[in-house]
């Protein structure tokens, strides 16, 4: 299984500033701890070369990565200009690994993957339901017609098996989002995402069989990991990293503290905040 995750900074800001890299660094923190991975995996950071330079200088990120059980590797891209040019290059597959796993560098695995994950065959697309699909953060605003009122899809997770079906379907997803730049729409590629996705649930001729994950293994904006949770989502508005930064290290936080007080323990939950409610839909 190869593991991947997408991290830029526009090209008129500093990647200094860019809260998102410090996400990488408690993303990959949580990945290694928990994620169940070894040898045989792969991890893929698909950062812009002005990203990448910054993030060398890190020694942190270094030592991370020599401990990893296996391989991590940096694939640079260009520098986007704006978010939909940043948020499409997860569309995209390296033709090394039979699965692939895409995950939001807002998405924080705590316990081993593998046992939940289905295996996947050739021109397999696995999604995790999230929201309505006739909502404007689904494909509310992409679908024409009557749509049906089923569940939507976050683009934050989804994993696959490389092919050029899908390979197609990515491509339809990035060039509606690119030519959609001038006004994005609140969580920019999401639409396109699901519109495409449901367009292969509903017709045979995609050649792409989508399969639904178990939505019981994700928790969005939670500090209280059920037994059931694989991943725990701190979804929020995209490109704002301050807000995902601080609800991710709020995690961290209550979690050093539950090694001391069985209070915060996810079998003790009355005495752990949830913090405020947050919108359904996940964005990186």
């Amino acid at each position: 299984m190869l593991v991947y995750t997408l991290l830029f900074t526009l090209a008129h800001k500093n990647p200094s500033e860019n809260k998102y890299v410090d996400m990488l660094l408690i993303w990959l923190t949580y990945l290694l701890k928990y994620g169940g991975l070894d040898k045989s995996d792969s991890i893929a950071v698909l950062a812009d070369t002005r990203t990448f330079t910054y993030i060398q200088e890190i020694e942190s990120l270094s030592l991370l990565v020599d401990t990893s059980p296996c391989s991590v590797e940096f694939i640079c891209i260009e520098p986007p200009l704006t978010l939909s040019e940043g948020m499409v290059q997860r569309y995209r597959a390296f033709q090394k690994h039979t699965t692939y796993l895409y995950l939001d560098l807002d998405i924080l695995t705590c316990k081993a993957m593998k046992d939940s994950i289905p295996t996947l065959e050739l021109k397999h697309l696995l999604v995790m339901p999230e929201g309505r699909l006739e909502d404007n953060n689904y494909a509310g605003l992409v679908l024409k017609g009557d749509i049906p009122s089923v569940c939507g899809f976050t683009s934050g997770w989804f994993a696959f098996t490389p092919c050029q079906e899908i390979q197609n379907l990515f491509e339809h997803i990035r060039s509606e989002c690119i030519a959609q730049s001038h006004t994005p729409f609140y969580t920019v590629d999401q639409p396109f995402f699901n519109k495409w996705v449901w367009r292969s649930l509903s017709e045979v001729s995609s050649g792409i069989t989508v399969l639904l994950m178990n939505d019981d293994i994700m928790e969005n904006n939670s500090f209280q990991p059920q037994p059931s949770t694989v991943f725990m989502n701190y979804c929020g508005e995209p490109g704002k990293g301050e807000t995902h930064a601080t609800k991710m290290v709020g995690l961290l936080c209550l979690q050093m503290l539950s090694t001391a007080s069985p209070s915060l323990t996810p079998d003790h939950p009355q005495e752990a905040s949830a913090g405020p409610p947050e919108p359904e839909h996940s964005r990186s």
